[in-house]
C-alpha cells in the first residue's frame, strides 16, 4: 500500500466564517471549563470538556478529485463529508489502534445513493440540510427528519418554502447556494497539476529530515523514531511485496454445496413423487 498524504489547504471564505464562529464558541466553552474546575463543578466540566475536543480535518475535496482521477484505491478518513463530494470510496477507521479491535468500514458512494433513494444533487442538499462545515444546521431538523423532507419536496429549495418557520428558525443567513457550488464544484488542482502529472510512487526515506524534524523540533524519543524509520527503509528495500501465501500457505478453494444439496433434494421429491402414483394405479 503507498498512501497519499493530503494536507490542509486554505479554507474557502464560507467555512472559513463558520469555523470563526466555532472558534468562538470553543473559547467560551473553555472559559466556561476553567470557572466550572475552579469551583468544582462537575457537571460543567464534564459538559464543556466535550464542547472543547480538539477535532481535525481533512481536505477532503482534493482527496476526493484524486480519487476520481484513478491516482488512488480511496480515500481513508474519518470526515463523512468526502461523501458529498462525491468521493466513489471511503475506507474509515483505517488509522484506529489494533488494540481497539474496530474493522475498517468501507462506503460506495454509489451504493450509499441507491440505498437512500437520492440523486448526487439530494445527497448534497441533505447533508447542507443535516449540517457542515460552510454553515449551521436549522436548530429541530435531524438526519432522520432532513432524510425524509429532502425525499419529499425534492430539493432544499421547496423543504425551506413548505417549511414551518415558527418550529423550524432558518439561521440567517443560510447560503446553501453557496454551499451547493463548494460541494458540486470545489476548488481543486488539475489533473496535470497533481504531482505534475506523474504517477505516484514511493520514495527512498529521508531518515535523518525525520530525525531532525520529530526528535530535534517536536521532543520525539529518537531511539523509537530511528527503529519505526529502520521498518520504513527496510520495508522500501524489498523488490517485491510478499504475497499472502507466504503467511498463511497456499488458499484452498472451497466450493458451496448448496446448489447440489437442493438438486439432490429436488430430484428425491421427484423420485417418491412417482413412486406414489405408480402404487396408486396398482
Amino acid at each position: 500500500i503507498i498512501p497519499v498524504y493530503v494536507f490542509d489547504g486554505k479554507p474557502p471564505q464560507l467555512k472559513f466564517d463558520e469555523l470563526a464562529k466555532r472558534l468562538d464558541r470553543r473559547t467560551d466553552a473553555t472559559s466556561e471549563l476553567e470557572r466550572a474546575k475552579e469551583v468544582g463543578d462537575t457537571e460543567a466540566i464534564e459538559k464543556y470538556s466535550k464542547r472543547t475536543t480538539k477535532v481535525t480535518r481533512e481536505n477532503t475535496n482534493d482527496c476526493m478529485k484524486l480519487l476520481q482521477l484513478r491516482k488512488v484505491y480511496g480515500i481513508s478518513s474519518e470526515d463523512m463529508d468526502s461523501l458529498t463530494f462525491g468521493c466513489p470510496r471511503l475506507i474509515r477507521y483505517f488509522m484506529t489502534p489494533a488494540s481497539l479491535k474496530q474493522d475498517c468500514m468501507e462506503y460506495s458512494y454509489d451504493e450509499v445513493l441507491a440505498g437512500l433513494g437520492l440523486t448526487s444533487a439530494q445527497f448534497i442538499d441533505l447533508c447542507i440540510l443535516c449540517g457542515c462545515d460552510y454553515m449551521s444546521s436549522i436548530r429541530g431538523i435531524g438526519p432522520v427528519k432532513a432524510l425524509n423532507m429532502i425525499k419529499k419536496e425534492g430539493s432544499l429549495e421547496d423543504v425551506i418554502a413548505k417549511l414551518d418557520k415558527s418550529k423550524y428558525p432558518v439561521p440567517d443567513p443560510f447560503p446553501y447556494e453557496e454551499a451547493r457550488k463548494l460541494f458540486s464544484h470545489p476548488d481543486v488542482l488539475t489533473k496535470d497539476q497533481l504531482n505534475d502529472g506523474k504517477p505516484f510512487k514511493r520514495s527512498p526515506p529521508d531518515i535523518e529530515g525525520v530525525v531532525d524534524f520529530l526528535v530535534k523540533e517536536k521532543n520525539f524519543n529518537e531511539e523509537r523514531v530511528r527503529k519505526s524509520m529502520a521498518k520504513v527503509d527496510e520495508s522500501f528495500g524489498k523488490a517485491q511485496q510478499g504475497r499472502l501465501e507466504s503467511f498463511f500457505g497456499t488458499a484452498t478453494v472451497k466450493k458451496s454445496t448448496l446448489g447440489a444439496k437442493r438438486q439432490e433434494e429436488k430430484a428425491k421429491g421427484k423420485s417418491q413423487g412417482v413412486k406414489k402414483r405408480m402404487g396408486g394405479v396398482g
